[in-house]
């Protein structure tokens, strides 16, 4: 594929204030604001700054995972200058179709599930490749419409090796810890829920 034809397809990626390429099951969001103005902000920002902002889970394996130190950090977030994985090559993509290269062009920055969506939203990001689900009710509140879907993932219980848990029935009564802010937990609450099961849902951070 040339480079022109690159540029025109990142030109209709950045057709608004942010956007998002979504890792494991997810997909292409956008913010929602006119399309014009803002394709003329986004790009002209990014050309003009000579960098391009990614922000990346960063720990990742396969996905992305962060190399070395920080070059620097802003406003509590690390800048990463080199990084790897399957969303990360999608960042080096689009700065290789903006810039020509993506060596001093581009910055991964790592951002948790908290972080992930208003980081698009306030500029802080010029593009989010990270994983995260799509989902209907995401796309109503969070204001960030769902494009294509780059990656189907599934999900599973991870139990201690030495459990007696072998299906899904053996964790009535059980705790049940989840990542907070992640459709994890709509889908056991819905899950146990429809099955009668019994559960405690865990999903604040803790030490």
């Amino acid at each position: 594929m040339t480079k022109t034809r690159w540029t025109q397809i990142v030109a209709w990626l950045l057709t608004i204030a942010g956007i998002v390429l979504i890792g494991l099951g997810g997909m292409v969001l956008f913010g929602r604001f006119p399309r014009a103005a803002a394709t003329q902000s986004r790009l002209q920002t990014v050309r003009e700054t000579g960098y391009l902002r990614c922000g990346i889970e960063g720990g990742l394996s396969g996905f992305s995972v962060v190399s070395g130190d920080p070059v620097f950090w802003k406003d509590g977030l690390a800048y990463f200058d080199d990084a790897q994985g399957f969303d990360t090559d999608f960042c080096r993509v689009i700065a290789v179709a903006v810039f020509g290269t993506a060596v001093d062009h581009l910055y991964f920055i790592p951002l948790n599930v908290e972080q992930r969506f208003q980081a698009v939203k306030d500029g802080t990001i010029d593009v989010l490749v990270r994983n995260t689900t799509c989902t209907a009710g995401r796309d109503i509140h969070v204001g960030i419409d769902f494009g294509p879907v780059i990656f189907h993932d599934g999900q599973k219980f991870l139990v201690p090796v030495d459990s007696d848990i072998y299906t899904l029935a053996d964790l009535d009564g059980k705790q049940i810890c989840v990542l907070p802010g992640t459709t994890s937990i709509d889908n056991v609450r819905t899950t146990f829920d429809d099955l009668g099961m019994s559960y405690e849902l865990i999903s604040e951070r803790r030490p």
